[in-house]
Order: structure tokens, then sequence, then C-alpha cells
């Protein structure tokens, strides 16, 4: 038997034909992982390669006084291990990260449920809902959701396209002073990320306004042909007196339904949203943050 033979590559020198073909071709293949996606987003990364590209797993970094650690990307939810092999050990791919970094937090994907049975692992909440047929969608809705749903109908709202500008535009004035970790540099990358898809029809921006074209809800979505990714949804002041959320919501689901896709909520821990995601009829599929702290003494007791 030929033992396993792992790499670990920065991005430059990846084969970014064959790290792709992974991807696609994995049976839990997500977009956050394609290498597009990480050169755009990601200041570095790296990837951990078994064999002829059988089995991959990504790993974004930084450093920070000569230490090298690894660290949440943002709109980057999960990552983990990808393959197409037919048996190989996972283990290794963690001794590759534990080898690769000292400290940091990174996120396993939903099906790489063999870290939870090893490490200590802080399962993360995320939501999904099948896009199947629109009558399966509705019967699946919360009576609170199409409560809120009937409501907007009372006023005049419209759902329609949007640009990339307008819902970051919109996120950056709501929520900019509120959530530290995304930076100006990290909604640029987003942009140019946006820009891309785009000319490859895998972006979507849809909003819903009143009567003046005022914009109530929004929301940015991005697709790898298997997935529809919510990455940013944003509602004003005005938009949540209306409840303009549950119309937007409802729309997409009139939209992409029947597509054969899988409408990816990307979760939250905040309870508001996870409310709402909830009420939507959203199946829970949890991901594993794992907790690194390789650090030298002293410093390993001033970090957790």
């Amino acid at each position: 038997m030929i033992s396993p033979r792992i790499n670990i590559l920065p991005s430059l020198k990846i084969d970014k034909a064959k790290w792709d073909n992974c991807i696609s071709k994995s049976k839990n293949s997500l977009i956050y992982a394609y290498s597009f996606y990480l050169d755009r987003m990601a200041d570095n990364w790296h990837g951990v390669i078994l064999n002829d590209y059988e089995a991959i797993m990504p790993i974004p970094w930084r450093k920070k006084f000569g230490i090298r650690y690894c660290y949440d990307v943002p709109f980057i939810q999960q990552l983990g291990v990808f393959d197409i092999a037919e048996n190989f050990e996972p283990d290794i791919f963690i001794e590759a990260l534990y080898s690769f970094t000292k400290y940091g937090d990174y996120k396993f994907n939903y099906e790489n449920n063999f870290v939870s049975k090893t490490l200590k692992v802080k399962p993360q909440a995320n939501y999904i809902i099948e896009l199947t047929d629109k009558k399966s969608i509705i019967k699946n809705l919360s009576k609170s959701f199409i409560q809120s749903l009937q409501k907007t109908h009372i006023h005049s709202v419209s759902y329609i396209n949007a640009a990339v500008s307008e819902a970051i535009d919109l996120y950056k004035q709501l929520y900019s002073n509120q959530i530290k970790t995304i930076s100006a540099k990290d909604l640029e990358n987003l942009q140019q990320l946006c820009n891309f898809l785009t000319t490859e029809n895998k972006c979507f921006i849809r909003k819903v306004v009143d009567d003046r074209e005022k914009i109530l809800s929004i929301t940015l979505l991005l697709t790898d042909g298997k997935r529809l990714y919510n990455i940013l949804n944003a509602s004003t002041t005005a938009g949540r007196k209306v409840e303009s959320n549950y119309f937007l919501y409802a729309e997409i689901f009139n939209e992409f339904s029947g597509k054969n896709l899988v409408f990816d909520l990307e979760g939250s821990e905040l309870p508001g949203v996870k409310a709402f995601y909830k009420k939507t009829g959203a199946v829970e599929e949890p991901y594993y943050r794992l907790h690194i702290n390789n650090l030298p003494f002293p410093l390993n007791n001033f970090k957790n």
C-alpha cells in the first residue's frame, strides 16, 4: 500500500484547476473553498493537499509578532476537508493544521463531523432550505412567518433587482459601527468577488422597495450551482416597521424554487436572526469551530 503524500503549498503554487475540480466534485463542496473565492477574500492562504488533489483543506492565515495564525475570513463561514478520494485518514489533515499554525480558530464544514469525535470543537448553527417545489417550501413556513408576510401586503412594496454596490453600501451604513470584525477592505474584497461572479451569472442582488423606490430590505446572494448563499442581508428602520424581510425571502423562495438548489441561510448566533431563520422552516446543519492554542509559554496563558 502506498503511503499518503501530504503537501502544504502557498496559494501561488497550487494548481488551481485541480484544486477547484476537487471542490466541485466533493460531496460537501462549498463556494468559500474555491480558489477564486479565497484569492479575493483571504489575506493569505495555504492548501493542504493529499496526493494529486484527492483531498484538500484550505488554511487562511495572518502573522503577528512573527507567529502564524489562522483566522476567520469575513464572508467565509466554513472550510475544512473536501475530497474525491475513495478512502483516506482525515487525521492527517488535523496534524497538518497543527503543524502549520500555532493559534487561531478554524471552522470545519458540516460533513467534517470526524473532528467532533477526536477534538474539542464547538458546533455552530447554520440553516438550510431545500429549494424544491414552491408548495413544499410554503408548507414548511411557520404561522408567524405567514402572518408577518400578510402584513407586508397592506403596504405598497416591490421585489426588484439591485446593484452590488447598493447591498454593500447599505450594509456599511447600517452595521459598520456594530461589526468591528469586518473592515472597509473586506467589503472592497467582497465587491471585487461579486463583480467577478456577476460575469459568471453567479451573483444576485435583490431588494424590496416602497412606492417611492426607497430600499426597505436587500440581500446579496451567491451561487456555485449547488447552493444559494445568503451572504448579506440588511433592512432599514422603515423596512423593519413593515416587516419587509418576510416579503423579500418569500420572493426569493418564489424565484429560485424548483432550481435544484440548497438555500444556505448561513446561520447566526444572534437570537433575532436565528428566530427569523427558524420561521422559514429551515433545517439546522451545524458545522464545527476548533480553537487552536499551541503558543509557547508564557504566551499560551494569555490567549484563549
